[in-house]
């Protein structure tokens, strides 16, 4: 495992991991961020407003899925099981709230590395806590810019946006780590975190990613750090 690739064994090993927390995945999520998690996905959500058609890669359990605002929102994650459950929490909220019933939720099993839709069709992607988890971090970010539309007559291209943990390559980043591995499991009394936490040790920092970004194509690449930097959201355009 390291800054832009996973093995298979390391990944399907993760895969495990994901997939069993998918039961308490918010409820991780919240007692790990003392409840700020939520308040950062809004924060991105905010960029797909009057959007045509919205992706998430690696949606899990559609929780910034559900908080998305595009006309169209589509759902890729390598995890059907995590699809179903997505799947259903979108028709309860139809039930009891009418704004669902005017996005269309279409649901992809399917790896960031091999995303099954057309050249030039999405206008915006995100990657909501699941970047770091990527097996192969080159050939996902080149998949996502290659399904991300075209600036043309004057309007902008696509526009990637990724959140996830800052990593540092320093001392603040051993606190990080220090934190997932050993402070988070207590809080969530889970074990899903240490595995989580090596993920994070393995992690390039934002500014890696920026430069590989710039280089595979994106432009206006901007990085913004929150919750005392140990947050990032990276944003692109195509």
């Amino acid at each position: 495992m390291d800054k832009l690739k996973i093995n298979e064994e390391e990944w399907e090993k993760l895969q495990n991991v994901l997939i069993s927390m998918i039961p308490r995945y918010d409820e991780i999520n919240s007692k790990m961020t003392f409840g700020r998690d939520k308040k950062w996905r809004k924060l991105i959500a905010k960029e797909s407003f009057n959007k045509n058609i919205a992706m998430e890669v690696g949606s899990g359990i559609g929780t910034l899925a559900i908080a998305l605002k595009a006309k169209n929102i589509i759902c890729i994650d390598p995890s059907e099981e995590a699809n179903k459950i997505a799947k259903i929490r979108i028709e309860n909220l139809r039930k009891i709230n009418k704004e669902f019933n005017e996005r269309n939720y279409k649901f992809i099993t399917s790896s960031a590395e091999n995303i099954p839709l057309n050249d030039n069709y999405v206008d915006i992607a995100y990657c909501s806590f699941s970047f770091r988890d990527f097996k192969d971090k080159i050939k996902s970010m080149k998949e996502i810019y290659r399904v991300l539309k075209n600036p043309e007559n004057g309007k902008e291209g696509g526009k990637l946006i990724i959140l996830d943990l800052a990593k540092h390559e320093n001392f603040y980043g051993k606190f990080i780590y220090s934190y997932i591995k050993h402070i988070a499991p207590k809080l969530t009394n889970s074990d899903a975190p240490k595995m989580l936490a090596e993920t994070y040790k393995a992690f390039g920092t934002p500014h890696y990613y920026a430069k590989i970004m710039n280089d595979i194509g994106f432009k206006k690449t901007n990085i913004k750090f929150l919750n005392f930097h140990t947050i990032f959201i990276l944003q692109a355009e195509k």
